[in-house]
């Protein structure tokens, strides 16, 4: 397993020789607007510029997304990447992908193995409150595989509220 911290929530991982990106926003740093209603009104997102080149997070397997919050699946995403690869998301994300032109979505329910590997999503909350009523749905997801360590991705979920794992 290799895991690559791209920024925010962008991760490159390599799981069991299948490589995906993970939660891509690709928008040119200082281009969106403050998140409302968070601590940093006064500066623009992304925060930092992409570290990489834009084609290197294309040499990919598969995308997941792990809720469609523009900080986590932005429009620059939506019109880079490539529609064909398969997509795993939410179910509550399934028919928004679908509009976005992506031919692949597969939404996880409880869990799904594809390539040797079962993907388990779990369900949880972003934030406290009434904040975390206003974000919902918001999923994690666990990639579990023979002679591979168990790699549990929790997205921006502050507790988990129920876990789909037996």
């Amino acid at each position: 397993m290799q895991i690559q911290f791209i920024r925010h929530a962008i991760h490159l991982i390599t799981y069991k020789g299948v490589t995906f990106l993970l939660d891509p926003m690709l928008s040119e740093q200082g281009t969106l607007a403050p998140v409302p209603n968070t601590l940093n009104q006064h500066l623009n997102n992304p925060l930092s510029p992409l570290p990489v080149d834009l084609e290197k997070l294309m040499d990919i397997d598969a995308i997941i997304v792990t809720h469609s919050h523009r900080d986590h699946f932005d429009d620059q995403a939506i019109a880079s990447l490539p529609k064909n690869l398969p997509l795993f998301c939410q179910p509550a994300d399934e028919l928004l992908m679908k509009e976005k032109g992506f031919k692949q979505v597969i939404s996880i329910q409880k869990n799904l193995l594809w390539k040797e590997i079962e993907l388990i999503r779990t369900e949880g909350r972003h934030g406290h409150g009434q904040l975390a009523e206003m974000m919902v749905p918001v999923s994690g997801f666990i990639l579990r595989a023979k002679d591979e360590p168990t790699l549990y991705i929790i997205g921006d979920m502050c507790g988990i509220q129920k876990s789909n794992i037996i």
